[in-house]
């Protein structure tokens, strides 16, 4: 008998024993209650919870930029008007463990004349963060602040201090709206939902609030230009999204 012939053979047959091996193990589509007790007879649903909240503080980074002929002359020209902000703020009702220095830069300071770059002195910038937690003396530090020469406002943000209230009533709304869920599934289904097998949460997003208006002492009047007239602020609202997934029995 020919070689070729009898190979096929084998080859069909092992084909067809192979072929009923793995039907015998895999399951079906349809539940027939052989596959793992903890995703048998269960719906599976999720809940969002959307929490708007207002901050109650308000970070501001500011900066302080400072030329001098020498690094030592220009970090202590930044060390001064640093003095001054950090005293401004605390004269202002923020509390000095509030306030943090996040960055000290010295660099070079370039002249460019007729194509060339020549290095003509020192920069020295620092950046401060200040937490204000009264926020009803925002304008006021702020206008304050926007007294001390070159003063920089890099950029603004409310928060909340103590999240857990937010989060707890995330959580509840969101386990909420799970529970609806899984209840009128079970009704389209014409089951009742037992108890939860699993139960996960986490926080899917977190928006910032709406950045207040202009700060019109710093940037309309020229940085450092002191004006009579208060920075319009706005603290808005900051918008937490809760998810919850369960898993309920069906009975």
């Amino acid at each position: 008998m020919n070689n070729n012939y009898v190979n096929a053979i084998i080859l069909w047959v092992a084909i067809i024993i192979a072929g009923r091996f793995a039907s015998s193990q895999a399951p079906g589509v349809v539940s027939n209650g052989s596959e793992s007790p903890l995703m048998r007879d269960t719906i599976a649903v999720n809940g969002l919870g959307r929490v708007y909240a207002t901050p109650d503080i308000l970070n501001a980074n500011v900066g302080i930029t400072e030329t001098a002929k020498t690094t030592k002359e220009a970090l202590a020209k930044t060390n001064e008007k640093v003095k001054q902000i950090i005293d401004i703020a605390v004269a202002e009702g923020v509390d000095k463990k509030d306030i943090l220095t996040t960055n000290i830069n010295m660099y070079p300071h370039y002249d460019y004349t007729n194509g060339r770059s020549v290095i003509d002195g020192y920069d020295s910038n620092q950046t401060l963060s200040i937490k204000i937690k009264k926020l009803e003396s925002v304008a006021g530090v702020l206008d304050k602040l926007s007294a001390v020469d070159g003063l920089q406002i890099q950029n603004t943000s409310y928060d909340i201090e103590d999240k857990e209230k937010v989060y707890e009533k995330g959580r509840e709304l969101a386990y909420q709206k799970a529970k609806t869920k899984a209840d009128q599934l079970a009704n389209l289904a014409g089951v009742k939902v037992g108890k939860v097998i699993s139960l996960s949460d986490m926080t899917m997003d977190m928006s910032s609030a709406p950045q207040y208006p202009l700060f019109k002492n710093a940037m309309a009047d020229g940085i450092g230009g002191a004006s009579q007239e208060t920075s319009p602020v706005a603290a808005g609202e900051m918008v937490f999204d809760m998810s919850i997934n369960v898993v309920y029995s069906i009975q």
